[in-house]
Order: C-alpha cells, then sequence, then structure tokens
C-alpha cells in the first residue's frame, strides 16, 4: 500500500485543489441525509461538546443549530475551517489539528462525527484509538463511509506517485469495520446501508429532496431491499465499559 511521507502536508496542499463548499445537487442530497441520520441517532443526546474530525464543509452545522451543542471543527487545512466559521450562524471553535494526536482531554468529548474520512486513513485503528481517549464514557461516535467501494489508482499531483482516488485506503461493508476495533474498546452498536443510489438521482430529478427525513429513509429502506444499490453506511459506536 502507498503511504503518505507527510499525511498533513498533503492534505494541506490538498485544499488547495478541492472546494468542500460546492457540492453537486445528488452530493449535497446524500450529504443532508446522512447527517439527519446522524442526528436522529443521537437523541436523546441534545448539549455537551460535539466534534467533527475531518470537518471539510462543516455539513454539520445544519442540525447542530437545532441541538445546544457547543460544535468543534477539527480539520488540518486552516481554509476549511475559516470556511465554516464564516458561514456559521452561530458561535463555533474551529481547531486544526490531526485525527492521530487529537488535542483534547481524555474524555472529554461527548459527541464525535467522522463523516467520509476513515476511508482515509492509513491505520484507522490508530485514529479509532484516539477517539475512544477523548470520548466520554457515555459517549457516541458516529461514522459514514462509502459502501463496498473498488478501490483504484491515480498518480498524484503532488507527488507524481501512485494514490488512491479520493485519497481512499480502504472500503467498508458492514463488518469490515470490526478489525479495526479490536484493540479500540469501542462497539459498534447500530448500523444502516443508507443513500440508495438510484433514489438520489431520483430524489434530484423530481424534486424530492424536500420529503420528510422519515419519510425519506422509508423509501430509501425498502428500495435498498428490492434494488441493493446503497452509497454508503453509517455506524453508531459506544465504549464497551458501557455495557459491562
Amino acid at each position: 500500500m502507498m503511504k503518505y511521507k507527510n499525511h498533513i502536508q498533503h492534505y494541506q496542499n490538498d485544499a488547495d485543489f478541492h472546494n468542500y463548499f460546492e457540492n453537486n445537487p445528488i452530493e449535497e442530497h446524500n450529504i443532508r441525509r446522512r447527517y439527519s441520520c446522524f442526528f436522529k441517532w443521537l437523541l436523546p443526546l441534545k448539549n455537551g461538546i460535539l466534534l467533527e474530525i475531518g470537518s471539510g464543509g462543516g455539513y454539520a452545522m445544519q442540525e447542530i443549530k437545532k441541538t445546544r451543542f457547543d460544535y468543534v471543527a477539527l480539520d488540518i487545512p486552516i481554509t476549511n475551517l475559516k470556511g465554516i466559521k464564516s458561514r456559521s450562524e452561530k458561535s463555533i471553535y474551529a481547531v486544526s489539528g490531526d485525527a492521530y494526536q487529537l488535542p483534547f482531554k481524555d474524555k472529554n468529548v461527548n459527541t464525535i462525527i467522522l463523516s467520509e474520512v476513515l476511508e482515509h486513513f492509513q491505520d484507522p485503528a490508530k485514529a479509532l484509538k484516539e477517539m475512544h481517549r477523548i470520548l466520554a464514557d457515555d459517549g457516541v461516535l458516529l461514522i459514514s463511509v462509502p459502501y463496498k467501494e473498488t478501490i483504484s489508482y491515480q498518480i498524484c499531483v503532488h507527488c507524481n506517485k501512485p494514490t488512491p482516488t479520493h485519497a481512499h485506503f480502504h472500503s467498508f461493508d458492514e463488518n469490515s469495520l470490526d478489525p479495526f476495533l479490536t484493540d479500540t474498546n469501542l462497539s459498534v452498536d447500530k448500523k444502516q446501508k443508507i443513500t440508495n443510489k438510484l433514489l438520489s438521482r431520483i430524489s434530484v430529478f423530481f424534486k424530492l429532496n424536500n420529503l420528510p427525513f422519515y419519510l425519506w429513509q422509508l423509501i430509501d429502506r425498502g428500495l435498498n431491499l428490492v434494488i441493493p444499490k446503497p452509497s454508503h453506511i453509517i455506524f453508531r459506536l459506544k465504549k464497551i465499559n458501557q455495557y459491562t
């Protein structure tokens, strides 16, 4: 597997080429539905510190407005963090940091969101151990990843070496997260395939984007049973010591 010599510098450079605040309509639809599911799974939690690791375009902000969470956006590129702050309607905290060395005290974070990030880690287990360290004993870790993605390689514009397309190192299904959790003391207590590829296109074409989430979710689940083409899978994790 190709490895970064300096992943921090790589992602700082990447921010100069990719604008996380511009998305096509289908991707915007999928993002919004994933975050709706995240926050539904957080109930009854409505306050405390919510940390989004790899915050990108700050997509959690729309749902954050409905809660009393203190939102902490963590990313490597400062460019992204400035963009999030400029678009936020409420006061937020922006932190430039590395998921392998999170700048937070032990058990200090109530909720962590990791949306479309885990597949970028060369060492997911190391990052997950760090998240366990900072997560409160009753905290929740929410993860979304592409479902059964085919990993391909391209020539990197920065280093001129083969690099995974979209910088995705890992492909996930219902069970492939488990090996990375072996030594983390985290356990999956909920998972769901989401955003059927056909429904995403139909929703944009026929202007179904504003369907209530419960109705959209019912259609999405049904369609995934008939035409099993989910684009993503989401997980909810908690500390194992909650069950002992």
